[in-house]
């Protein structure tokens, strides 16, 4: 019976040794060179410029690419808190709110100015504060850029001309239909979303002319069911400007909930490409990785053998 016990202690001890190694694996995203990575798992830095635990306000959300691109809150006010086990795998978010106190609004936002970037394929893992329906008034914006145009990933109703919207995408490229701006939505008067889910945003110029679309993916399904107008659309392209995340560039709009990783390319992924990092993300924040299963599966069967033997 000792046997049996070392046995299987050994077996445990093997297991956490290959969930250790695989999560370190899965640290990377699998398609290089990304433009912008804010990571759920590192460069969370509180006031004093260390990591942030759970409660804490976040400072500095560091850009894990060669961009450098990190947003900051330097109001303490307005800082989003970290917060741990939020996602189904138990990983951590940062916590916007829609606090205001006496008219003037401390709402949670942080973002950084001067930024300059392209981004073609974008992903966003989130979790609402309540459930997403296209009720939910006012909308929210979970992430903005520029100051002249508002280019924007908005949650809830939206004033752009649909009905419905549950994911409406916004973006404003030099060469467009008009006036207008390129609109993409994800239409569902029965929608309610809720729980973790992660966003995938591929922005494509179509060949060129005003053959541009935006494909909007929920949880790797394609969702897209609404397009106001179609543009040479170049992406999400900032050039010394702002970048935004919790609200509008205006200081309304503001996102109520969790955001637990970003990632951008300033390419069009292809389905496989895209796939692998929705993978990605599936397996860091939404579903638990077999080995974690399998050692809290063995860690019960310790537990009966124990009990047996007393």
């Amino acid at each position: 019976m000792r046997n049996m016990h070392r046995h299987l202690a050994m077996t445990m001890l093997a297991v956490v040794a290959v969930a250790a190694a695989g999560a370190m694996a899965a640290e990377t995203p699998p398609v290089a060179n990304p433009t912008l990575w804010l990571s759920g798992s590192t460069g969370i830095l509180n006031g004093d410029g260390n990591d942030a635990i759970d409660g804490e306000g976040v400072r500095t959300w560091v850009d894990q690419s060669t961009g450098g691109w990190d947003v900051g809150a330097n109001w303490a006010g307005r800082r989003p808190m970290y917060t741990t086990g939020v996602t189904p795998t138990g990983a951590a978010g940062i916590y916007f709110d829609t606090f205001t106190n006496g008219g003037d609004n401390k709402e949670d936002t942080i973002g950084r100015s001067g930024v300059s970037i392209t981004m073609n394929s974008l992903f966003i893992v989130f979790t609402p504060a309540a459930p997403l329906t296209p009720a939910m008034s006012p909308k929210q914006n979970l992430l903005s850029g520029r100051q002249d145009w508002n280019e924007a990933v908005i949650l809830g109703g939206f004033s752009g001309g649909f009905t419905d919207e549950v994911i409406t995408v916004q973006s404003r490229d030099s060469t467009r239909i008009g006036n207008n701006k390129t609109y993409a939505a994800y239409e569902d008067a029965d929608a309610s979303i809720s729980g973790t889910h992660y966003l995938s945003l591929i922005f494509n110029d179509g060949g060129g002319g005003f053959n541009g679309y935006i494909e909007i993916y929920l949880d790797g399904t394609l969702v897209t069911n609404h397009i106001a107008s179609q543009v040479d659309d170049n992406g999400f392209v900032l050039v010394d400007e702002n970048l935004i995340l919790g609200s509008s560039n205006w200081g309304n709009s503001f996102y109520n909930g969790y955001i637990h990783e970003i990632i951008a390319y300033d390419t069009v992924l292809d389905t496989t490409d895209r796939a692998a990092v929705e993978t990605y993300l599936n397996d860091k924040f939404v579903v638990p990785e077999p080995a974690t299963i399998t050692l809290l599966s063995l860690g019960g069967l310790m537990a009966i053998r124990r009990r047996r033997r007393c």
